[in-house]
């Protein structure tokens, strides 16, 4: 749901220890539901079986009955409060806690609590064991010797505050990029779509995608929206500018697609920004799309582009834009060679 969403925290040891008994089994347009609901709202920071930014929830709905299971979600702080036992232990190695998902209507969350049930039912998979996550916490993994304190030091000044855009307080600024006109000022990118120009420790818009992209999608989860931004080396005189972003998928052709069986949730999206003026504090210019990728998840999408700096321009690389893109949530969909074959943008760069 959010990559605070940890929802086998703080539920009290009577929840923890009841079992679900359901005699009516969900029909399948539930299922359906539940499934795009958490692939939706879920899957950016939980797998069904693997760690993510909060604990696996597959197997939870064996051991917390589903009414406590509803009630936590809408209510997390209902439980956190208790200082319940699990939360701690979980909360130790996670660090983080959900917000309330009171805005998400109580049909929704059923069909999520079913599907969870479903695929716990349908692979055999346990619950999370508080107590081996507890041993584990107390192991520093470390393999080496502890190194040394040093003499550096580093201080810290606020240099400037950017404003909180959109629903999900989840994304924010991502990329900072030093001014490739050489004026001193930096601009910083917020996922929300905006990209700031900061100078004289004062942020104003340079770029407001939200504007220019009728279907520029930031949310759900944190894999989403403006991913990342970089100027061409040469920028001061083509103005060249390019940016990864997300969008809604409805239905747009795109150059690399998920298969023929699974549908795509969003689009991942490098495009080629050109400036009427590189001198300009605002932009205004021409858009074009240099690449489309199909996305089967909101999880783990295109983030960070950039071109190689200081390269001379006799360099074979000089020019070159990469990107990277992660594997897209596949595994999390039980489909991993999404991520993992070399004709594929997933899993690659």
């Amino acid at each position: 749901m959010s990559k605070r969403l940890l929802l086998t925290l703080a539920l009290p040891i009577g929840f923890a220890l009841a079992i679900i008994s359901c005699n009516s089994q969900p029909d399948e347009g539930t299922l359906s539901k539940g499934k795009d609901l958490f692939t939706k709202h879920c899957m950016s920071c939980h797998g069904l079986q693997d760690d993510g930014i909060g604990p696996p929830l597959g197997g939870v709905t064996s051991v917390v009955a589903e009414p406590q299971l509803i009630d936590f979600i809408k209510n997390p702080s209902k439980y956190i409060d208790s200082q319940d036992i699990r939360f701690s232990l979980l909360k130790q190695k996670y660090k983080l806690v959900m917000p309330p998902f009171e805005w998400l209507p109580e049909d929704d969350i059923s069909a999520i609590v079913a599907y969870l049930k479903q695929q716990t039912e349908l692979f055999d998979i346990p619950p999370l064991d508080v107590t081996q996550q507890s041993k584990e916490a107390g192991l520093s993994g470390q393999l080496v010797s502890a190194p040394q304190p040093s003499d550096i030091s580093i201080e810290l000044e606020e240099v400037v505050q950017l404003p909180a855009l959109g629903e999900s307080s989840d994304l924010g600024v991502v990329t900072l990029r030093s001014s490739p006109i050489g004026d001193g000022a930096m601009f910083a990118s917020d996922q929300h779509g905006v990209i700031y120009r900061i100078k004289d420790r004062k942020a104003t818009v340079f770029m407001d995608l939200r504007n220019e992209l009728p279907d520029f999608q930031s949310g759900p989860g944190i894999a989403t929206g403006l991913g990342s931004f970089d100027f061409h080396p040469h920028f001061r005189n083509n103005g060249l500018l390019y940016i990864s972003h997300a969008e809604a998928y409805k239905g747009q052709p795109a150059d690399y697609v998920v298969s023929d069986t699974l549908r795509s949730v969003a689009q991942w999206i490098v495009g080629e920004w050109k400036a009427n003026n590189p001198m300009d504090t605002v932009f205004s210019g021409i858009y074009r799309e240099l690449l489309r990728v199909h996305a089967p998840t909101f999880a783990h999408g295109m983030q960070d582009i950039g071109f190689i700096p200081g390269l001379e321009k006799n360099h074979p690389d000089y020019g070159m834009l990469y990107f990277g893109y992660g594997d897209g949530g596949s595994n999390n969909i039980h489909h991993p060679e999404l991520g993992i074959t070399l004709n594929r943008s997933w899993g690659a760069s």
